[in-house]
């Protein structure tokens, strides 16, 4: 794989900031493998099994290392199963791959085949650093990817922001000529900074905060989550990780 492994896609907005969780070749970028949300025909799953009457999701067994603790007096007969205690009602439709979207765009079912017990990864191997590189790539508004902070964390148990990994760096104060050009609307070009990071660990859950820089007010908060850089996928010492930024609305 030539990115780092990130293990699942899910798009969400806070108020006034943005959360992003992205998705890598690892799992979800083939036509194959649908998902359902049934239950397991009555048997207990390893991932917890029933929880305030609600079956678990298919394929949810990786919720034992995290099981959900609800309150089950606020679970009402609306909800049609759950994935790790949290209520869920059944999907509209079957899920499906978009093709209008600019990375891992296609059609068909997602492959999902990575939240299969017998396709699980592998138990993280011996950590070691290394020099993360990439491009601070626009997500949202904005034409000039430049002073823009970022923060590499560790992540919790608990999916919380963990240590931070170092001071954080800061894109140059234009990316103009230094960085990487491409058309988007409302810009005459648009440039994205190229940055670089040392001594991130390998084979360790991981997050970025991307956020203003000093004296900076362009760029909303946004914390990009499933990062996981394999000791397979480095190249002498480096390993390159592209970095979302989220605009603020001009």
């Amino acid at each position: 794989m030539s990115q780092a492994w990130l293990t699942f896609a899910q798009l969400g907005f806070a108020v006034g900031a943005c959360l992003i969780v992205t998705s890598g070749s690892a799992c979800g970028d083939s036509g194959s493998g649908g998902f359902g949300q049934g239950g397991n025909d009555g048997g207990a799953y390893v991932g917890g099994g029933a929880v305030c009457g609600l079956e678990p999701a298919q394929n949810s067994e990786f919720c034992a290392s995290t099981p959900g603790d609800p309150d089950c007096s606020l679970v009402t007969g609306g909800f049609d199963y759950h994935v790790c205690g949290v209520p869920l009602d059944s999907a509209p439709l079957d899920l499906e791959r978009s093709s209008s979207v600019v990375e891992f765009s296609g059609s068909g079912a997602p492959d999902v085949s990575c939240f299969q017990v017998e396709n699980y990864p592998d138990p993280p191997g011996a950590s070691e650093p290394v020099t993360v590189t990439g491009f601070a790539r626009i997500f949202s508004s904005g034409c000039d990817s430049h002073d823009l902070k970022i923060t590499f964390y560790r992540v919790q148990a608990d999916g919380q922001l963990g240590e931070a990994i170092g001071e954080g760096v800061v894109t140059a104060g234009t990316c103009e000529n230094v960085g990487e050009a491409s058309e988007a609307d409302n810009c005459d070009t648009r440039w994205e900074c190229e940055y670089t990071y040392p001594a991130v660990p390998s084979e360790t859950e991981l997050a970025v905060k991307t956020e203003n820089g000093p004296g900076s007010e362009l760029w909303a908060p946004l914390v990009q989550y499933n990062i996981y850089i394999p000791n397979a996928d480095i190249d002498a010492g480096v390993m390159s990780v592209p970095i979302a930024v989220c605009g603020m609305t001009e």
